[in-house]
């Protein structure tokens, strides 16, 4: 997959912090760096930043998610890599609905994943998942974005993985993350979006690996990060 289109490609010398990733507020309130939004690698542990306040929130989010197939899978059989995008809706600490590849859609239908690739053959984003945040019930309160590798290959055997999330209103993305720097783990918790006080949608980052080939098994490992 050509990767060429990346926006502010991570410098491999620069350390990954956690408290550098961008909180999703729209351009204009945003801190922007690089003319961009901040790229990073994905750590094996790191705190849970706090999410900034800002005075629209979210309307319509997608996430992207990309990797490159097994080179040698038809050389030495090596297995295709499968990775996998996961919403979980939450109403408080309990869950509500999931999207991923054998739930395309949310009860509601506000929430879509666009189909699912089982190689990562393509350009640009293999799996998409849609959220309009406008047509979700009252009751969810959380969305959480998790990634896991169905096949059972770790991060750190996948060449060029990486998720995003992209501003629908105003087609920017205000999230990325490199997930190469997840060594032996098969799952990642991006982050969540969530209700705030005010009934605003804000994204609140966690970048957190964990152990999950499927997005049931990630469940129980969000608690942390629920209300």
């Amino acid at each position: 997959m050509n990767r060429a289109t990346r926006l502010n490609p991570l410098d491999d010398a620069a350390p990954w912090q956690v408290s550098d990733v961008l909180v999703g507020l729209p351009p204009r309130v945003r801190e922007r760096r690089d003319g961009g939004c901040a790229v990073h690698r994905v750590a094996e542990k790191g705190p849970v930043s706090a999410a900034l306040e800002n005075e629209e929130g979210f309307a319509f989010v997608t996430m992207g998610l990309g990797w490159d197939p097994e080179a040698l899978r038809w050389l030495g059989g090596k297995p295709d890599i499968d990775l996998n995008a996961a919403a979980l809706l939450f109403t408080g600490d309990s869950i509500a609905d999931v999207v991923y590849h054998e739930q395309l859609a949310s009860q509601d239908g506000a929430v879509r994943l666009l189909g699912d690739n089982t190689t990562g053959e393509g350009e640009g984003d293999d799996e998409l998942i849609t959220v309009d945040l406008t047509r979700l019930p009252p009751t969810v309160t959380t969305v959480c974005f998790v990634i896991t590798s169905y096949t059972g290959q770790p991060f750190g055997q996948i060449q060029n993985a990486f998720c995003r999330l992209i501003d629908g209103m105003s087609n920017t993305e205000f999230a990325r993350y490199e997930l190469d720097g997840g060594r032996g783990s098969t799952g990642f918790v991006m982050g969540k979006l969530f209700r705030s006080a005010q009934g605003l949608w804000l994204y609140q980052p966690i970048a957190e690996t964990i152990q999950a080939k499927h997005p049931v098994e990630a469940v129980h490992q969000l608690a942390p990060y629920l209300p």
